[in-house]
């Protein structure tokens, strides 16, 4: 213990009387504190809304910054890897900064291995994205939700107001700049810690200890891919069709959240990202007009 600088006998002796009253039998938990511009938290959530006028699930990502409380969310069809790069990138741009660290939970996503002795071992692409930005990773605890709790309590309360009863609108994009816009009210509300001020204001103040922005990380999940004899290539149980020229090459597949890429020498190839499972015929045409230059940088 901090300043004390007795022996370690009479801290059992305490501990045990303790045990024996009846004292500390329940589960006590230290108030986290966080300096400004420290740390941002997330987590995921999983949510009903109708889109196009059919009910559906979407998977939330939820940030919040510690200091501030400021809530930022983004709707996603799923929790792959592409969409976590992208909802971090969407993030950072949203708060016009960089904190110093996030905290996360252990999705297969962002931490690859967790040893005995809570040691970490981050996905190669998520550590990229981390150090693009120059945020340090922090990994919870299993099991140790308190670690991350204000963006857990964050997830049942906008449950409540955002998706409650189910929001509607007519494809993603129209719900997440809705969201967006709701986030950006809610931070009018007055701040849990400082009821004379609202999240918003203690926001505007935080900003200036946040780092700047920078470029925007490129957020794409990369694999090779062989184009089959039937020009399609497949990615997450969906095919995609691809000029006939290039049936049998192995082109480059380049994942986003709202697209997919296929490079190919100087060819740069975009087929609609869809997220249903779709089956495609083996006749099915081929728009030449898919192939455009590939732009450098």
């Amino acid at each position: 213990m901090e300043g004390y600088t007795g022996s370690y006998s009479p801290v059992q002796r305490f501990v045990r009387d303790l045990k024996r009253a009846g004292a500390g039998s329940g589960e006590a938990f230290i108030p986290l504190h966080f300096a400004a511009g420290d740390a941002l938290q997330f987590d995921w959530s999983e949510e009903r809304v109708v889109l196009g006028g059919v009910e559906q699930k979407v998977k939330v990502a939820h940030f919040r910054l510690c200091h501030s409380r400021k809530p930022f969310v983004v709707a996603y069809p799923g929790e792959a890897q592409e969409m976590v790069l992208d909802a971090f990138a969407q993030a950072l741009s949203f708060y016009g900064g960089v904190p110093r660290r996030v905290i996360i939970d252990n999705p297969k996503t962002m931490v690859t291995y967790v040893s005995r002795s809570k040691d970490r071992i981050f996905h190669p692409r998520f550590l990229t994205l981390m150090n693009h930005y120059v945020m340090e990773p922090v990994a919870c605890t299993p099991a140790a939700g308190w670690e991350k709790g204000q963006v857990e309590n964050q997830v049942q309360f906008l449950r409540g107001r955002l998706f409650v009863p189910k929001p509607a609108f007519d494809d993603l994009d129209a719900l997440n700049d809705w969201l967006r816009l709701r986030c950006e009210e809610l931070a009018n509300r007055p701040h849990p810690e400082h009821q004379d001020r609202t999240i918003a204001e203690l926001f505007k103040d935080e900003r200036t200890d946040l780092r700047p922005l920078g470029r925007a990380f490129d957020g794409y999940v990369e694999k090779t891919v062989r184009v089959r004899s039937t020009c399609l290539v497949q990615y997450a149980s969906n095919r995609y069709s691809v000029p006939s020229r290039f049936a049998g090459q192995h082109v480059s597949l380049r994942a986003y959240a709202g697209r997919i890429v296929l490079v190919s020498g100087q060819d740069v190839i975009e087929p609609p990202r869809v997220y249903r499972r779709v089956k495609h015929s083996k006749d099915e045409p081929h728009d030449e007009e898919t192939i455009h230059p590939r732009l450098s940088g």
